[in-house]
């Protein structure tokens, strides 16, 4: 199966292809939300979806890549994104959830903690003890049934490791717009 990758500044992640899709799916469904409370505030952001995901659609397999860093030119852009990629891990199952975590891996990350922090989440989920790579403490997943965002936890200092008509037309593109007279 075909992997593209998700880039920002020098920290890749690779995701299949077909897990793409979906993430990207629930990451409008949280942005769509989103934009619906403050619609200027997200507006860039809608174009980033539209744009990859008429990659997704159009480009080869392998080739579906998302580049972060035209898209993420300020902080305030960076957190706007990272708050719609913590609320898109709502009710997710397991693997979209590493999939998605992804994202939030390759913009929080320095290129140096990568190698450190590569498949502990993938480790934890499947049930693994894995010691925190700074202070030996057992990583602890605390799920969205915590009442609290997703995420791979150490105990000992609380730092998580894991970290309109653009509208339309992206609901349409993902099949996800109700049309009149549907259900």
């Amino acid at each position: 199966m075909a992997q593209s990758a998700i880039r920002y500044r020098d920290n890749t992640q690779y995701i299949q292809d077909a897990q793409l899709g979906d993430a990207l799916k629930h990451i409008f469904i949280a942005l769509d939300r989103k934009v619906s409370e403050n619609p200027r505030q997200y507006g860039w952001l809608l174009q980033a979806m539209n744009k990859w995901w008429d990659d997704f659609e159009h480009l080869p397999p392998g080739l579906k890549d998302v580049e972060l860093d035209e898209w993420l030119v300020n902080p305030k852009r960076k957190a706007d994104f990272e708050e719609i990629l913590n609320l898109s891990l709502d009710n997710v199952n397991t693997e979209l959830l590493i999939e998605i975590m992804k994202f939030k891996r390759v913009i929080d990350m320095n290129p140096h903690e990568y190698d450190v922090f590569k498949d502990i989440d993938n480790r934890v989920l499947k049930g693994e003890k894995v010691p925190c790579p700074t202070c030996g403490e057992i990583l602890i997943y605390q799920g969205p049934d915590t009442g609290k965002h997703p995420s791979i936890i150490c105990p000992n200092h609380d730092y998580t490791v894991l970290l309109e008509v653009q509208r339309v037309d992206i609901l349409d593109k993902l099949g996800l717009r109700k049309r009149k007279g549907s259900r």
